[in-house]
């Protein structure tokens, strides 16, 4: 990050690669930009485990009923063991 606030902010380095510093206004746009995604991604994943612990819960009632009326067959994730 430093070469690169180098690059950006350093005059010669303006004058070798014909670039000029970032405005606040830049700044603040790509910051404004940054924190949208972030929100977007940790509301997604909020839901995502919401989902998956209503379908958890789903599976544990499934289980429940499955068991009184199969005592003996008792279901793993991917398989069913009889015992």
């Amino acid at each position: 990050m430093l070469l690169q606030l180098l690059f950006v902010y350093a005059l010669f380095m303006n004058h070798w690669f014909n670039t000029t510093a970032v405005t606040l206004h830049d700044w603040l746009l790509s910051t404004g930009v940054r924190v949208a995604i972030f929100l977007v991604v940790e509301g997604e994943k909020a839901v995502l485990r919401w989902v998956r612990g209503k379908s958890r819960q789903l599976e544990r009632r499934k289980a429940g009923r499955r068991q009184r009326f199969a005592p003996h067959i008792r279901r793993t994730p991917g398989q069913f063991l009889l015992y």
